[in-house]
């Protein structure tokens, strides 16, 4: 269990402030989403919100938001973690479907069978830049270390991809190693930056280990 920890900054955890954070809905990560991948190429907008509508858990963004409730981040914080999560998450679906060839995603005609390769390749991009422009909207002091960790995490998805299309695993060992690169750092990087962003950054070992392990059960 975690002790109250003392504050250590304007926007470090602090019980006694005003929990902003519990009044933020999955409709307003959605809102900022939708918002951050418009765009004036009107096929570009068409891709992105049919895959924003096609569905899915949103899990990434839940935990993101569970996590900031716990911890009593400010509403735009929770906002800029949850969206930038979910982004990164989808962006990583799109350009999944057209490496694997899947034809289909959530029931539904996948971005690139529907819209063509190229309109799905520059839609992930797009989404892998939309979710820095969100997490840039976090009100805290910690934002230049929640930026830079999560570049990390990207980097560690983007290797488990490479390594998921390029390489022949042998063994449970290299099976496992692909799995934790590919799926851990996205099922673990919203709890990781809320913990950043509420200056508990040493407590994110513990959270980068708990996603290795979901990720290769999940796997």
């Amino acid at each position: 269990m975690l002790g109250a920890p003392q504050q250590r900054g304007d926007d470090t955890l602090n019980f006694s402030r005003i929990d902003s954070s519990k009044n933020v809905k999955m409709a307003d990560v959605e809102t900022a989403m939708a918002n951050l991948l418009s765009q004036n190429d009107c096929v570009m907008s068409a891709a992105a919100l049919y895959h924003l509508r096609s569905g899915g858990g949103r899990v990434r963004a839940g935990l993101a938001l569970k996590s900031a409730r716990a911890l009593r981040l400010p509403r735009q914080t929770t906002i800029a973690i949850s969206a930038a999560c979910e982004l990164l998450h989808n962006a990583s679906l799109v350009h999944d479907d057209l490496q694997d060839g899947d034809a289909s995603r959530r029931g539904k005609i996948a971005v690139w069978k529907r819209f063509g390769p190229n309109t799905a390749i520059c839609l992930g991009d797009l989404m892998v830049s939309a979710a820095y422009s969100a997490i840039a909207n976090a009100s805290t002091h910690h934002l230049p270390v929640m930026i830079a960790h999560m570049h990390r995490r990207v980097s560690d998805v983007i290797s488990g991809q490479h390594a998921d299309l390029e390489s022949d695993c042998v063994s449970i060992d290299q099976y496992n190693d692909v799995a934790r690169m590919k799926s851990g750092p996205l099922l673990g990087l919203p709890v990781e930056l809320s913990l950043i962003a509420a200056g508990l950054s040493e407590h994110v070992s513990i959270a980068v280990a708990a996603s290795d392990a979901i990720a290769i059960a999940y796997q």
